[in-house]
C-alpha cells in the first residue's frame, strides 16, 4: 500500500444481541448560565452567577457477558436543538467504535476530561463534577465497567523497555 492510499480491508463489526444488559441515568449538570455572547449571567436578586440545570440522559447498553460496553445512547434538551443533536452524533460514534472492536479504555483515555459547556456540578455519585457530557459519560463507563481507573501506567512499555513490572 502507498503512502496516500486507503486501505482496501472492510472493518469487523461486532453488533449487539437483540436483547441486551444495560444501564440508563438521568443526571442533572449545574453549570453558569451563559449569553450567547459567553458572558456569565448573574441572578438579578443575588448579583451570583445563574445557575442552569442541564438534564442528560444517557444509557449504555453492553455485550452479552453484561461487563462489555458496546453502544451508548444520549437524550439532552429538546429535540432539534444543537444540544440535543451533537451528543446523540457524538454516542452514535462511540457505539460505532465499541461494535468495531476498539477498547473502551482507549475512547475513555480520548475523552476523560474534556472541557467544554455544559459543565459543572453533577448529581450522580460515580461522577460528581463533569467538564463536559462526553467526559461525564465515559468517566462513568470507566468507573461502572473498566476494573481500575487508568493511572497513566502501562506495564507493557516497561517490558518493553526491560524494566520491572510493578
Amino acid at each position: 500500500m502507498k503512502q496516500n492510499e486507503a486501505p482496501n480491508e472492510v472493518a469487523k463489526r461486532y453488533p449487539l444481541a437483540d436483547e441486551r444488559h444495560g444501564l440508563t441515568n438521568r443526571v442533572e449538570i449545574y453549570t453558569n448560565y451563559v449569553d450567547d455572547d459567553g458572558k456569565e449571567v448573574l441572578d438579578e436578586k443575588t448579583g451570583y452567577p445563574a445557575v442552569k440545570v442541564i438534564k442528560v440522559y444517557f444509557t449504555v447498553n453492553c455485550y452479552a457477558d453484561g461487563k462489555t460496553p458496546g453502544e451508548v445512547f444520549t437524550y439532552v434538551g429538546k429535540t432539534g436543538h444543537d444540544q440535543h443533536g451533537w451528543p446523540d452524533a457524538w454516542a452514535t460514534t462511540i457505539s460505532l467504535l465499541l461494535q468495531h472492536g476498539i477498547d473502551p479504555r482507549r475512547i475513555v483515555d480520548k475523552f476523560k476530561f474534556v472541557d467544554f459547556i455544559p459543565s459543572g456540578i453533577t448529581n450522580c455519585p460515580a461522577v460528581p463534577m463533569c467538564k463536559s457530557i462526553p467526559d461525564l459519560i465515559v468517566r462513568y463507563i470507566e468507573h461502572k465497567f473498566l476494573s481500575e481507573p487508568d493511572d497513566g501506567y502501562d506495564a507493557t512499555l516497561d517490558a518493553v523497555a526491560g524494566g520491572e513490572d510493578r
